[in-house]
């Protein structure tokens, strides 16, 4: 995949995605314990589009952000700053 098609898949709106050629999430098999490069080039070879995955019946569009963070960092920075900002 070259960073051409990617920019291309990004672009790509949400209504406009066939449902039946989106891969479900749950059919996506990554070994956590491979490095951060194998990882993502296990999933870049799942799916046909890497920004639109299947989770039910349910079409999701993701976005990657480039850092070393993970989610798990992500949401607990969030809630942190969702509990500082009712107390």
């Amino acid at each position: 995949m070259t960073l051409h098609e990617l920019e291309a898949f990004k672009s790509i709106d949400l209504k406009e995605i066939n449902s039946n050629k989106v891969i479900d999430i749950d059919n996506i098999n990554i070994d956590p314990k491979k490095g951060k490069y194998e990882r993502i080039t296990n999933y870049l070879e799942a799916t046909q589009n890497p920004y639109f995955v299947k989770c039910g019946n349910v079409i999701v569009k993701m976005s990657f952000a480039d850092t070393d963070l993970t989610i798990d960092e992500c949401i607990e920075r969030y809630l942190i700053e969702c509990l500082n900002e009712r107390l």
